[in-house]
């Protein structure tokens, strides 16, 4: 009986933890503990001298979801766009939402360009699956920018390294740039582009 009591109280401890760091509608990491990884991931590549990739990716017709289908088909776009996400990339990637329609997936070095090519043209090709509890018209259409870290462009702070919150920021304000070319659903950035 004690050891079944000191199980369950070890179980919800963890269970308490999850909360702590995780997502609670898509089951996603937080924020800072992608900042975490992207600082350790950061700082193997530069020791190693290979890159890692990141890439920032979009729902862009969330609100349209939202507006025709209502919240609850929106919010299962949402977690059906994490699901995909998460099984496209390996057991120690890292697949976040840092925010209520933007996902960060960190992809460990060594990365190449063709292989972060090749994976933002998986996500948006998955994204365009049909979902079976959303009309044919309604799949998950996803955006994408992509730069491959450490990148010669960002200013790197008092130790040599690369800061990894302005690295997320200029990625967010690439995404947001490039939102309304609906010609392009995938925009690489290269390490001297200035977003």
């Amino acid at each position: 009986m004690l050891h079944r009591r000191a199980r369950d109280f070890s179980e919800n401890r963890a269970r308490l933890r999850a909360l702590d760091s995780t997502d609670p509608l898509t089951g996603l990491v937080l924020p800072p503990v992608l900042q975490l990884r992207l600082r350790d991931a950061l700082r193997r590549g530069d020791r190693l001298g290979h890159r890692c990739a990141l890439l920032l990716v979009d729902l862009g017709n969330h609100g349209a979801i939202a507006a025709s289908e209502g919240r609850q088909a929106a919010d299962r776009a949402l977690v059906v766009t994490a699901s995909r996400l998460t099984r496209l990339v390996r057991d120690v990637d890292t697949v976040c939402r840092i925010r209520d329609t933007r996902f960060a997936v960190l992809v460990e070095g060594p990365f190449d360009e063709g292989e972060r090519q090749r994976l933002a043209q998986h996500i948006v090709a998955r994204g365009l699956e049909p979902v079976r509890t959303l009309p044919p018209d309604m799949a998950p259409r996803l955006r994408v920018v992509t730069v491959g870290v450490p990148d010669g462009a960002l200013e790197r702070g008092d130790e040599g390294m690369v800061n990894e919150q302005v690295l997320l920021e200029r990625l967010d304000a690439a995404l947001d740039a490039r939102l309304n070319d609906t010609r392009r659903s995938i925009h690489h950035l290269q390490p001297r582009d200035n977003a």
